[in-house]
């Protein structure tokens, strides 16, 4: 068995050969296929925005209180998204454990059901 060693010269070389972005993302760990989520995740925002602006025949750079991207809009999502990604971590728990069966499934969708019930009917009005 060798120990291998790195060369720290040739890490440095390595290194001043990437850009700056580059550098910045591998110095700060981020993910970029994370970064082109969120991006997918901003343009269909815009998207939504400017279809239910021209539907209502407003203009997008107005952020009128009937458009998609009002602080309302975006804490009823953040509120509704919640409730799917704690469903979503316990699926994933089930199939990391290679626990997963049919019934797995439908109890998802009768939860996903009961939750949103629950949302339209014994939710906060005012939230």
């Amino acid at each position: 068995m060798t120990d291998t060693t790195s060369n720290p010269q040739a890490d440095t070389a390595r290194a001043s050969e990437l850009g700056a972005v580059a550098r910045f993302l591998k110095a700060t760990e981020i993910d970029t296929r994370m970064l082109g989520m969120i991006g997918a995740l901003l343009l269909i925002w815009v998207a939504l925005h400017v279809i239910s602006s021209l539907r209502l025949g407003v203009n997008p750079l107005d952020f009128d209180s009937r458009t998609f991207l009002t602080p309302r809009n975006l804490w009823n999502l953040s509120v509704q998204t919640s409730a799917v990604a704690i469903m979503a971590c316990g699926m994933v728990l089930v199939i990391v454990m290679r626990n997963i069966d049919l019934s797995v499934g439908s109890a998802e969708g009768l939860i996903g059901m009961v939750m949103g019930f629950a949302q339209v009917h014994f939710l906060v009005r005012f939230v």
